[in-house]
Parts: structure tokens; sequence; C-alpha cells
């Protein structure tokens, strides 16, 4: 057995550099790509240049969308040829049958050939159960194979996988009974998807309806998976009660620790401010408030300098520049409400400490 080879590129990568020798054949190399006088030496020689892509990430990425020919491109690409023979497999004529070449655009074809799939979002056992009505509707419309493609997350990969291990068996079954069948039948590719298709079928609520497929009714037997004893004095009910108190309890323990911290800080900045005199504290506060106030005019005029443009209704390609310097949230939260927090916090001290003054003031006066 041949041991495959860690330091080769991979396909895609090599297709990746042949487009890339195509591009540079008319165009010039980007002085701002990285390290593109590497690029610019080896740039006509596609095997070389493969190799040199291989652990560059940022180079790839730059160089995907410079000749665009991205990972995603490349991947429907790859997957045309299995969408065209699932399609013959499951004689889907309504929708066109349109050649492939590697030099064609696989957009344009999945939107010529009305390429179509189904998602299953998240959410746990409910998504699951969820899904699983999804699918028996579609089967019983007769529509479940006329999707090219089945993604989900989390509660919908559940019930994803469960389908696709459920079609896998049912096409081992059919190949193994086609043979000693009466009559004999001869096993076609797809006879297990339609079996699972027609058993998929929501079947009639009456008392005199068959069996529900087992591999549903294993489905429903297993949901309580979390709690597979049922019952309140089970064990597995008081497990999951316990684990879900000790986290619950865990989580809460870290958010008050950390609220308590931020309640400490007062307190220790508190001794300073004290005893400072009213008079330096109002002049402090004085000179934060205005600094605050000349940062957010300078960040709000530099903000309209920089999405201005945007009332020309510009391209949707041009996107604003990002802001360097007196502009984004940092800005804000250092410069402007951080000044704001602590001018606040004189003012304050100023505030309460002139009943004092007063009452100290009259004493002497009397």
């Amino acid at each position: 057995m041949v041991e495959p080879d860690k330091d080769a590129p991979g396909q895609y990568l090599d297709e990746l550099a042949s487009a890339a020798v195509e591009y540079f054949r008319t165009h010039p190399v980007p002085k701002d790509l990285p390290r593109c006088d590497e690029i610019e030496r080896l740039k006509f020689d596609a095997n070389q240049f493969a190799h040199f892509l291989l652990g560059q990430p940022r180079i790839q990425q730059r160089l995907a969308e410079l000749v665009d020919y991205t990972p995603n491109r490349w991947l429907l690409t790859q997957e045309i040829s299995e969408i065209r023979a699932r399609r013959k497999i499951h004689k889907i004529h309504k929708r066109p049958d349109v050649e492939f070449s590697h030099a064609d655009d696989p957009y344009e074809w999945a939107r010529s050939t009305k390429l179509q799939g189904i998602c299953f979002s998240g959410g746990g056992i409910r998504s699951a159960t969820f899904n699983l009505g999804v699918l028996q509707g579609l089967a019983k419309m007769g529509a479940l194979d006329h999707f090219d493609y089945l993604s989900s997350v989390s509660g919908g990969g559940y019930i994803h996988e469960w389908l696709a291990a459920w079609i896998k068996r049912e096409e081992q079954e059919q190949q193994r009974l086609a043979p000693v069948a009466t009559p004999p039948k001869t096993y076609t590719p797809g006879m297990g998807f339609r079996e699972v298709q027609k058993r998929l079928v929501p079947l009639p609520s009456d008392k005199d309806s068959p069996a529900h497929p087992e591999p549903i009714r294993w489905l429903r037997r297993y949901s309580n998976y979390l709690t597979p004893q049922k019952g309140l004095f089970t064990a597995d009910t008081w497990v999951a009660i316990a684990i879900w108190l000790r986290n619950t309890f865990l989580n809460q323990l870290i958010l008050f620790s950390f609220l308590f911290s931020l309640l400490l800080i007062p307190n220790l900045a508190a001794q300073p401010i004290t005893k400072a005199t009213p008079v330096w504290s109002i002049f402090v506060a004085g000179i934060l408030y205005l600094f605050a106030v000349l940062i957010m005019a300078i960040a709000l005029r530099r903000e309209y300098k920089r999405i201005r443009f945007l009332d020309k209704h510009p391209e949707a390609e041009q996107k604003a520049e990002e802001p360097k310097m007196f502009g984004g949230e940092w800005t804000v939260q250092i410069l402007v409400v951080t000044p704001l927090l602590l001018a606040s916090v004189l003012h304050l001290s100023f505030v309460l400490r002139l009943p004092d003054q007063v009452s100290t003031k009259g004493a002497i006066c009397m």
C-alpha cells in the first residue's frame, strides 16, 4: 500500500496554480500580493507554483479571488458529474441535462439545470422531529428525489444521518434480495432509495393500519437518548437534573464573580477621588467632558468623510475604507465613553461633598 504524499499540493492547488498561470500570461502580478517576487519567478511553472502555494493559505485566498477560482467553484465543478449521474438513476427528466466541461462556468450550469437543495436547521430533538415530518411530506408528494443536495446542522444532522444510513442499508438489502426474489429481479441503483421514499409516506391513523417501518420505530424508540429510562424517579432523570443544576451553578458562579469584581473597582478608586479637593475634581471633570466632546466631533467628521460617497449610489462592489484613526468602535469606547465615565464620577464626588462644605461654612460664620 502506497502512503499518500503529505507534501503533495492536491487537486485544488494544482488547478488553482494552472488557472493562475493562464491568468498571468495576460495580466501582471499585483505588487500588493504577498511574496509577489517569488510569484513573478514561478508564474509560468504550474507544478512549482502549486508546491509554492502549499501551506500558504493567505496567498491561496488572494490568488483564488484574483483568478476567480475559489474552493466553492472547484468543489461544485467536481460534484456536477455526481449530480448528473444521480439524476439519471432517479430518471429526473423535468430538468435539462446540460453537458459540462472544465472550461464552463459551474454556477451558470447550476442555474440552467435548476440545481436544488434542502436545508435542515438545528434545534435538538425538536428539530429532528420537525425535519422527519418534512421528509415524510416530501415522500408523500413523491418529490424527495428532486433535490440534489441535503445540508444540515445539529438536530437537523441527526435526522439527515439517520436517513442516509437507512438509504445505504436499503440499497444493500435490495441488491441482496433481487436475485432470490420470486420472480428474480435485476438490481438497479436507486431501488433502495425508492423503497425508502415509499416507506416514509405517513401511514393512516386508524387501528387496522400496518406497523410503521422499523427505522422510524427505532428513531422514535431512541428519541429520548438523553434520558433513556423514563419516569420521575429513574436514575437517568435525576442525573439529567443534577447535570443541569451543576452546569447552571458553575456558569452563574463565573458570571456573578465577574460582576462583583467590577463592583469593587469604584471602591479601589474611591480613596484618591475623595482625597482630592472639590475644585480639583470639578476642574478635571470639565477637561474630561471637553476632551470626550472633541474626540466625538472628530470621529463623526471622519466617519462622514469615509461614507459620504455612498450618497452617490456606488456600485455594489465598492466598499468604504476601514477607519484608521479616530474612528471605529474602539475610539468611542476608549476616548469617549471612558473619559465621560471618569468625568461623571468626579462630578458626582464634587456634588456629594457640597452639603459638607456649606455646613462647614455655616458653622464658621456662626
